[in-house]
């Protein structure tokens, strides 16, 4: 019996479409890693491809063919429109905090402020209740710090005024 878990390689957008389509890799396929590529970051979608293939590359196909070929690869809204969806939803539905912090980089990948991020959580307050909001808003705390992120910019009621100095 063969090990699949071992001998499925690993995705490589660098290499020619020969290689890709002889190790079953589509079209549809690689519109969804370059997708993710672009959402996630090239270093950041590899290492989530590789931990999906170490454990259940048919659910790592699924989620790069279905997830991000089909569905963000669909035309009616932007990527940062749907990560914000993403960020919406996960925080409202509670218990997928690692997600959270990989659509909370992603959206801020493709140019979503963390302003916004923060916005869409207190949004979410009214629906899914202040707990799951506030452990949505951890999570953004936690990925805001590893990117150095001040997500609360001074505004004109924190700043000392000079003439009060």
């Amino acid at each position: 019996m063969t090990d699949t878990l071992n001998t499925r390689p690993t995705t490589d957008t660098h290499q020619p479409a020969a290689h890709h389509e002889a190790h079953g890799e589509t079209d549809r396929y690689r519109r969804g890693v370059e997708l993710m590529d672009t959402i996630q970051g090239p270093d950041a979608a590899r290492a989530i491809r590789d931990g999906f293939a170490a454990i259940s590359p048919d659910f790592g196909r699924y989620v790069i063919e279905a997830g991000f070929a089909d569905v963000y690869g669909r035309p009616g809204l932007t990527l940062a429109q749907r990560q914000l969806i993403n960020v919406a939803v996960l925080t409202a539905i509670g218990g997928a905090e690692a997600q959270l912090a990989v659509h909370i980089r992603g959206a801020l990948n493709v140019g979503i402020s963390p302003a916004e991020i923060l916005e869409t959580m207190f949004h979410v307050t009214l629906y899914a209740g202040h707990p799951r909001t506030g452990n949505g808003l951890q999570v953004a705390a936690q990925v805001f710090a590893e990117r150095g992120i001040d997500p609360v910019p001074p505004t004109p009621d924190t700043v000392p005024n000079a003439e009060e100095a």
